[in-house]
């Protein structure tokens, strides 16, 4: 090896020459065999990939049909409480059709106050990585029971004026601070736990869009963590537009971490709510059912300290098989899902060959400099002098 190239990989990527793993299988399906394999059971960081997994035990507990449900109360004195449920896709759309609904049931074109109950998902166990700062990376997003835009805001500057790039979405001047404090110009940023505004900004959209319906509020939008529905008045359950395979859909294409980890809570929670130990705990048996061997601590794929095999990979794609048009694909018969961290390559999924042969492959790759699609070319030489 040319020694400056030596030194420069030393120096910039020594990970590549003393600690690079790979863990490798390529799956006949109709044969039930291995056709090929590098280090199936050696254990590594899936990243992405594990949002199949998360997919597939959504899928088995809730059913594609399945839509999530937002709840909106009201109390003697036209307070309006707005509860939810961990619906990964209650998006502006959403909310203004909400508004609209519950604009129907009111008995009062004035209101008082909108509070928000969030307590679905117990706060102190929903803290993933990096959620309680400024960040201009969207996978820093929280997790909340109500959450609007994926916990996230889109702007730009405009005429030294900050303005929304969502025609469908107002810049509120609750969260402007926010859009101030990032130093950006442009672009779309998570909304935090800074001053509870993750936990807030769903109201602050609910209070704009009733506005255009001529509801006036004329209280402040507030947080509840004594929600008690006995002494309240339901008068909207509201049902999303969007299926649970449509949501999946959206999360395997987009690799979107904020869904992931919407499906990972409310797939552990009970009628006491959602946390991280009650989803780890229904993962971990669900594993163990299916034989499957494998660590996950959180449902996108975002934490390094899960892991799993190539071959357990496998056991997991065999059972999302029924579901495999919801991945992403290349146009000519590969199905698939990337997983990229820091370090982390990977690409699983499944390919067609020319007679409709199907085969499963898992390419796992940490501290490598290889590049996965590369492997997955030459694994495709490997299936059959027909391709």
């Amino acid at each position: 090896m040319n020694k400056l190239l030596l030194f420069l990989i030393i120096i910039f990527f020594p990970s590549a020459l003393f600690s690079a793993q790979s863990s490798v299988v390529l799956f006949d399906l109709d044969k039930n065999e291995t056709v090929y394999s590098e280090n199936k059971n050696s254990e590594l960081i899936p990243a992405s990939t594990i949002k199949v997994l998360t997919a597939l035990i959504s899928i088995e507990k809730f059913g594609l049909d399945y839509r999530f449900s937002t709840k909106a109360y009201s109390d003697e004195n036209n307070n309006i409480y707005i509860k939810g449920f961990g619906d990964p896709l209650f998006t502006s759309n959403e909310i203004k059709k909400f508004c609209s609904e519950l604009a129907l049931n009111l008995n009062s074109k004035v209101i008082g106050d909108i509070i928000i109950d969030q307590t679905f998902f117990i706060p102190k166990s929903i803290n993933f990585e990096g959620t309680k700062k400024i960040s201009s990376n969207t996978y820093d997003s929280p997790n909340n029971a109500l959450a609007a835009n994926f916990n996230s805001v889109c702007f730009q500057k405009k005429d030294n004026i900050f303005i929304s790039c969502e025609k469908e979405t107002p810049l509120l001047k609750e969260i402007l601070f926010l859009v101030k404090k990032s130093g950006l110009d442009s672009g779309r940023i998570p909304v935090p736990s800074i001053n509870d505004a993750n936990l807030l900004y769903p109201g602050y959209l609910i209070k704009h869009f009733l506005s255009k319906e001529n509801i006036s509020c004329t209280g402040k939008v507030l947080l509840t963590d004594n929600f008690k529905p006995d002494n309240l008045k339901e008068i909207l359950h509201f049902k999303s537009d969007f299926t649970l395979k449509d949501i999946i859909e959206k999360m395997l294409f987009y690799s979107n971490n904020f869904i992931a980890n919407q499906l990972f809570l409310c797939i552990g929670a009970d009628e006491n709510g959602a946390e991280i130990e009650k989803s780890s705990d229904f993962y971990k048996k669900y594993l163990a059912a299916n034989q499957i061997n494998a660590n996950v601590t959180e449902g996108s794929g975002i934490s390094r300290e899960n892991k799993i095999s190539g071959a357990e990979m496998i056991k997991i794609l065999k059972k999302f098989k029924p579901y495999y048009l919801l991945m992403k694909n290349d146009g000519n018969n590969n199905f698939y899902k990337t997983g990229t961290l820091t370090g982390v390559k990977n690409l699983c999924g499944y390919f067609f060959d020319e007679k409709d042969k199907v085969f499963l492959y898992s390419i796992f790759y940490n501290n490598s400099l290889k590049n996965p699609f590369d492997e997955f070319f030459i694994l495709k030489q490997k299936t059959g002098k027909n391709l």
